[in-house]
């Protein structure tokens, strides 16, 4: 699951609504939305994985939301024991019934229905035990559960928290207004009316409201119109005292230059930019592609800068903006999005589509690793030892070493020649003291292109070099190798560990 969504089911005469939500670890604002809206949470928990990550931050969720929690522990028919995940659950202080607290726990498996029933009773007795209750207002209210660009419109989902929604209904929320002319339920059929806790798909808003948001009903699109400009008024008087009092903490702390690696524009001077364009096909998704990229250690040499995000898909100004730029980069799309573009995507910028969120950040791992100059590595070809000197005119002002060949075959056309020597009797190490191609390479008195392993010969380097006897010789080949993306990134990784390490020790 990578979407929220919401559907109904009958039970008896009563009627719940279950809000699903995504269990994968990047996808915690779809968590947090799916909380902000329900009245009782189900912590579903697999007897095979056991409590996971997001399974404990879930249980945060509800502790700090006060939602009452129901256990859910599903795929009992390939394990049925659990009590490893009650002894987890007892660690994170979660108070089960059977030790005397007010959480219920139910076994259940999605293969044959076992303990379905039961969970469908726990929820209403939980509800009962709550005194959960419908609100009664006399205005309709809907909470936003997600919101996506559609092929005519945008389309947002949502479920009916109190009132009754009706088709001209004109809503609000923060800056965004709109008037529901058609609305469907979660089978896609059109409906004239809803009622509350009934989950709803409608068009009508040109800006998409955030998920957890409430829409509020207004009298008309006059009095939305009027909302809108005083939310605009106060969000642009509260956002300028916010930026200010934000500079001024961090220039009285010191650390006004302490914000993310992306979209920085104080960067080393060796920092490569490299620009992303986020797209996706809802806003839920849009949230957990951020939260991934910015999960992205920073990467020696390249600067992350996210110049666009925005639901829906690639359009002719995100090309110019992001492309125009003459720098590397990548427009992220995720999910089915729906594209309206002519300009030609320039070769430095990479497309990466793709419905699966963690593939897509292994793939802009790939490309971000490649845009990284190759790594340069030196490969040792053969060695020899300096047995004698000796005068020779072809090296002029310099001297002719006789060689003993101990590893490999000396070419006369290598074009990298080292000679290490001790500089002090004490060195343990060899230093380099000269670098370059071989001037003559003779046999006996033979001119020759190669001599093997074991023999003697005769050299001459340009540059008129002086041989020492002892010295060591080295034919080396120098090449690029490219760079391993999960080493670039565990090496990234460390870094920026032992950085914020630094950083408490400094405190």
């Amino acid at each position: 699951t990578q979407n929220i969504g919401a559907f109904k089911v009958k039970v008896g005469d009563e009627s719940i609504t279950f809000v699903d939500t995504p269990g994968h670890a990047a996808f915690n604002s779809m968590r947090e939305a799916g909380a902000a809206i329900t009245d009782i949470i189900v912590v579903v928990i697999s007897a095979v994985d056991g409590v996971q990550p997001q399974t404990e931050e879930v249980i945060q969720i509800a502790r700090n939301s006060n939602v009452p929690m129901v256990i859910a522990v599903s795929k009992i028919d390939r394990r049925n024991d659990i009590e490893h995940i009650k002894v987890r659950l007892r660690a994170l202080d979660v108070e089960l019934e059977e030790d005397g607290g007010d959480v219920q726990l139910v076994k259940i498996s999605a293969i044959d229905g076992t303990g379905v029933p039961e969970l469908l009773d726990a929820i209403r007795l939980q509800a009962e035990l709550c005194e959960i209750m419908t609100p009664t207002p006399s205005r309709t209210e809907i909470l936003i559960i997600e919101s996506k660009t559609g092929a005519k419109s945008n389309e947002v989902s949502g479920i009916i928290r109190c009132g009754q929604l009706k088709t001209n209904m004109t809503f609000v929320s923060g800056l965004t207004f709109g008037t529901i002319k058609v609305f469907h339920d979660e089978h896609k059929q059109q409906l004239m009316t809803a009622t509350v806790g009934d989950p709803v798909t409608f068009t009508g808003f040109t800006m998409l409201p955030k998920p957890g948001n409430v829409l509020l009903q207004v009298s008309g699109e006059e009095h939305a119109k009027n909302f809108h400009l005083f939310m605009k008024a106060t969000y642009k008087a509260e956002g300028g005292r916010e930026q200010f009092l934000q500079t001024m903490q961090r220039e009285a702390t010191g650390n006004f230059f302490n914000r993310k690696p992306d979209n920085n524009n104080v960067r080393a001077f060796d920092s490569k930019p490299f620009n992303l364009v986020c797209k996706a096909e809802t806003f839920g998704m849009l949230q957990a592609l951020l939260k991934m990229v910015y999960d992205i250690p920073k990467l020696p040499g390249l600067a992350l800068q996210v110049k666009i995000t925005e639901v829906g898909g690639l359009k002719d100004a995100d090309i110019a903006i992001a492309g125009g730029t003459n720098q590397p980069g990548a427009f992220l799309v995720f999910g089915k999005c729906r594209d309206d573009y002519f300009m030609s995507i320039p070769s430095y910028m990479h497309e990466i589509r793709f419905d699966v969120l963690y593939h897509g950040i292994e793939t802009l791992k790939e490309k971000m690793v490649s845009t990284l100059p190759k790594l340069k590595k030196v490969r040792e070809l053969a060695t020899a030892t300096c047995s004698q000197v000796f005068r020779a005119s072809q090296a002029g002002k310099g001297n002719a070493s006789g060689l003993i060949i101990t590893a490999g075959t000396f070419t006369a056309d290598c074009p990298t020649v080292q000679v290490l020597r001790r500089l002090n009797k004490d060195d343990e190490d060899l230093t380099v003291v000269h670098e370059g191609p071989i001037r003559e390479l003779r046999r006996f008195k033979d001119i020759v292109p190669s001599v093997e392993a074991g023999l003697e010969c005769g050299l001459i380097l340009h540059d008129d070099f002086m041989f020492q006897v002892g010295d060591t010789l080295k034919q080396v080949e120098h090449y690029e190798e490219d760079r391993d993306v999960a080493t670039e990134v565990a090496a990234a990784v460390e870094l920026e560990r032992r950085m914020s390490l630094q950083e408490q020790i400094d405190k």
